[in-house]
């Protein structure tokens, strides 16, 4: 409301209107906490920094007080002007200064006397608290700090009936254009639908309001897909052809269709914001199965407190939030995160497997090694899980379908252990190789040295029938030199 309309018209009026502001954020990387002298003055003065003279830093003013900082913020009065135009300080989600930095709870009353200090120095300063309305008994204790005692309030309700009906019709009246009624009405239900559950199962219904955000969502699809012309001009045409019928609704303004695009573009902002820590995969997973139970009704989500599983970046949560697809509750020091309205569950799931159908074969792999993660085994993956988790990781659509750090875990411990493997392998392969070759060695030797024998006992059989037969064959010659004395001698003797 306040973007809508409000703050153009205050500046419409003269208003001197800074940037709204909140008391929670993130801490730049420079600036150690304990530097800082108010955290809550700190986070709202870092949405006013974008005001900050060029050259200084928002880490300059960990100590500067609300008065210090605006003073030099509010606007010189105009020539014909006796005073300053009204400073309104705009202070937005303030329910944060209850539900963040719990740590830091001595700050807050410290907070409101800089406040009442900032209003007592710049007598036309205005605040203005917008903030849910189950936190406004907490800030009873501080009202007594401020002028006007917190006293002007207004309640602004959730859109129902002919008030829903008119955040619909009434813009595009402005242009000329002309809702059919039938069409206007069967928006509204639509609208209007939530989910009731009984025991496991759930029925639809129409709930008492409807969400702003998704009537935002739904008109502001109706509005880009209307023809150009019939944009152009605020004039109607005569003949009733700038009419948005029923079959036009149905066509550009689906409810389903629009949050769906809604879902997508905040999902894809989400994981842009958090620089890479989350990907689109991750926080896809995240609202199918931790903000939507398996019966199809809204779940809660634990951040920070033991046992919770998901680990979502705070910057890519602070978006989400921011575009109203999610809500924060912070309770007893735990902080819980939901869908908004059930009515974005069917568009969600819808979205999430349309976008998934798109990386099948990755997330097959993912889960896969996922799943193996959570058998909670000391088991490593097998080389053919190994490589193809290892594929994946390298992957872009890793980047996108994101891992757990302990599926990561598992491929390193997998790929150390099987590294080893294959090292002990080899080193076992090469001593049954050098044993190998050693007996090898040593079966040559062997069979050189039977071999030497073989021989040497060959030559020594050669030899002794060498002998044998030389032997043998003197032997013989002797026997036939006696053989030719013996007659000699004979006939000698005979003759004498």
């Amino acid at each position: 409301m306040l973007r809508a309309g409000v703050i153009k018209r205050l500046e419409d009026q003269q208003y001197q209107v800074l940037r709204s502001a909140r008391v929670h954020g993130l801490l730049p990387n420079d600036v150690p906490p304990e530097s800082v002298q108010n955290i809550f003055v700190y986070h709202a003065l870092q949405y006013w920094a974008a005001t900050l003279p060029n050259g200084q830093s928002i880490k300059d003013h960990a100590k500067t007080t609300l008065s210090e900082f605006l003073k030099p913020l509010v606007a010189a009065p105009a020539a014909d002007e006796e005073s300053s135009p009204p400073l309104i300080v705009i202070l937005d989600q303030f329910e944060e200064f209850f539900t963040t930095n719990a740590d830091r709870w001595q700050e807050r009353r410290p907070f409101f006397d800089q406040l009442a200090q900032a209003l007592h120095d710049l007598p036309t300063m205005k605040v203005v608290f917008v903030m849910r309305e189950e936190y406004i008994a907490q800030l009873e204790p501080f009202a007594e700090l401020l002028p006007e005692k917190l006293r002007p309030r207004m309640h602004l309700e959730r859109l129902r009936g002919n008030a829903a009906r008119n955040a619909v019709v009434k813009p595009f009246q402005n242009r000329g254009l002309s809702f059919d009624p039938n069409a206007a009405d069967e928006l509204m239900e639509e609208l209007s639908e939530i989910r009731v559950a009984e025991g496991d199962k759930f029925r639809e219904t129409h709930g008492e309001f409807v969400e702003p955000v998704q009537l935002q969502v739904v008109c502001q699809s109706l509005w880009e897909n209307l023809p150009a012309e019939w944009k152009i001009g605020p004039n109607a045409s005569s003949d009733g052809s700038r009419l948005i019928t029923a079959e036009y609704i149905e066509r550009f303004g689906d409810v389903d269709n629009a949050l769906a695009c809604y879902y997508d573009r905040s999902v894809e902002r989400a994981a842009a914001a958090s620089e890479g820590k989350i990907g689109e995969g991750e926080l896809r997973r995240w609202f199918g199965t931790a903000l939507i139970t398996p019966t199809g009704t809204r779940g809660l989500a634990f951040r920070g407190a033991p046992g919770a599983s998901w680990r979502i970046p705070g910057l890519a949560l602070k978006e989400l939030e921011e575009a109203h697809v999610i809500r924060r509750e912070d309770r007893s020091g735990t902080t819980t995160h939901e869908l908004t309205h059930d009515r974005f569950i069917e568009p969600i799931q819808k979205s999430n497997d349309k976008w998934l159908a798109r990386y099948q074969e990755a997330e097959r792999v993912r889960a896969k090694l996922e799943e193996h993660v959570k058998r909670d085994s000391d088991e490593p993956l097998d080389e053919v899980e190994l490589r193809e988790a290892e594929e994946y990781l390298n992957s872009p659509e890793a980047k996108i379908l994101g891992a757990t750090p302990e599926a990561r875990l598992l491929v390193t411990r997998s790929r150390k252990q099987l590294d080893e493997a294959k090292r002990r392998q080899a080193e076992e392969l090469e001593e049954a190789r050098q044993r190998a070759q050693e007996q090898e060695r040593l079966h040559k030797a062997e069979s050189e040295r039977v071999k030497l024998l073989l021989e040497k006992r060959k030559r020594e059989r050669i030899f002794g029938v060498t002998v044998f037969l030389l032997g043998i064959i003197m032997l013989i010659a002797f026997a036939a030199l006696c053989v030719s004395v013996i007659p000699g001698v004979a006939a000698f003797e005979g003759a004498s």
